[in-house]
């Protein structure tokens, strides 16, 4: 399927507005991991999505009001499926999720089955954290948008900046979560090894959310001796590596995707210094507009945007313009999800998006894509 603009992609979502009683709330449903050992992670989008959806009410995207409905997927696939169905059968017309690629990739399955089934009812799938490659193949389908990366644009952007840095070297060890994100993780860092001039010295694929002590797997990465350590791993099974990591006074430099993760750093210690992640948003970069936002989220939530926060909350202003520009349409015509490649567009809102970074200094940009 080709590539399509953010903009055509919120259409789809807002298209599916005008079919709603214009006397009634859009309802948007989260679908998120609230309990269980990746709950850390399902909290952050949580707080983020409210936090978004917040503006958007205060703004009146949406004149008839915005509800959020929020369920716990326990952080698997099944839970979740039954979950979409509770949200479809209580009025969902858009769905958002972010923790974990195994869940999203049931969550966007599921959409796409029921607006098969279910012409001129679609709903839409709003990914804000899901970066398995399938999402961008053969998940991806016209009602599903990712305002993330993926594994191959991040990784790519960590390798760049690192080789640039002179912070690679030329041994490289993977450590890793054994599902589609994990996998995605491994087979890409060995593809781009002769590219970027590094070998593999151990390659190791774990259980997901089960190992409750990582020194084991630390000490064989101490004795491969590796400059680097690639790992996408996020949650206990990040949070647990760093202290293993920070507890055996491993030196190697980590490329790790989420590890401005709550409690990495400090579990980490000092062996933390020099790791490098990306993201889309630091709260120290980028000037007056993103200390701005930075503040105006810590006095709003209790803490700074960190981690997938800061893209979550953009992807729901995204979705707000979206809102903005049916509203303005609907005075005029009626936009039904058949002639969504016809419908309007409308600008990005205007945020605070920032370079990715090593944990001290921006290096380079990322930007949110469609499927």
């Amino acid at each position: 399927m080709p590539r399509r603009t953010i903009a055509a992609a919120f259409t789809a979502a807002a298209c599916c507005m005008a079919g709603a009683a214009s006397a009634e709330p859009v309802k948007i449903a989260l679908i998120e991991t609230l309990s269980g050992g990746q709950a850390v992670t399902g909290k952050l989008f949580q707080s983020s999505v409210k936090y978004g959806l917040a503006r958007l009410e205060a703004e009146k995207a949406w004149p008839d009001g915005i509800k959020l409905l929020e369920y716990d997927n326990q952080g698997g696939p099944s839970e979740a499926a039954d979950k979409v169905k509770a949200a479809i059968n209580d009025g969902a017309q858009i769905i958002i999720q972010g923790a974990s690629s195994a869940i999203g990739g049931q969550i966007t399955a599921d959409v796409q089955k029921h607006n098969a089934r279910n012409p001129g009812k679609e709903i839409m799938y709003v990914n804000v954290g899901a970066e398995a490659m399938e999402f961008t193949g053969p998940k991806c389908h016209f009602y599903h948008f990712r305002w993330n990366g993926n594994a191959e644009i991040r990784l790519k952007a960590m390798l760049i900046a690192m080789k640039e840095a002179d912070a690679l070297g030329h041994k490289v060890y993977i450590i890793g979560q054994n599902y589609s994100w994990g996998h995605d993780v491994q087979k890409l860092t060995r593809e781009y090894a002769k590219q970027y001039d590094y070998v593999i010295v151990g390659d190791v694929i774990h259980d997901v959310n089960k190992i409750q002590d990582f020194a084991p797997y630390v000490a064989k990465i101490k004795e491969a001796a590796p400059d680097t350590v690639v790992t996408g791993n996020w949650s206990n099974d990040l949070l647990l590596l760093m202290k293993a990591a920070g507890d055996s006074g491993l030196k190697a430099r980590f490329l790790a995707y989420w590890i401005d993760q709550p409690g990495n750093i400090a579990n980490a210690g000092d062996t933390a210094l020099g790791h490098y992640t990306l993201s889309t948003f630091f709260a120290d970069a980028n000037g007056e507009k993103t200390a701005a936002f930075a503040e105006d989220f810590k006095a709003k939530t209790g803490q700074y945007p960190l981690n997938v926060q800061g893209h979550t909350v953009h992807g729901m202003w995204g979705l707000g313009e979206a809102l903005k520009a049916l509203t303005a349409r609907w005075a005029r015509s009626r936009c039904a999800p058949r002639t969504i490649r016809r419908c309007c567009r409308w600008p990005l809102p205007s945020s605070p998006r920032t370079p990715s970074s090593r944990l001290t200094t921006p290096t380079r940009a990322s930007r949110p894509s469609s499927c």
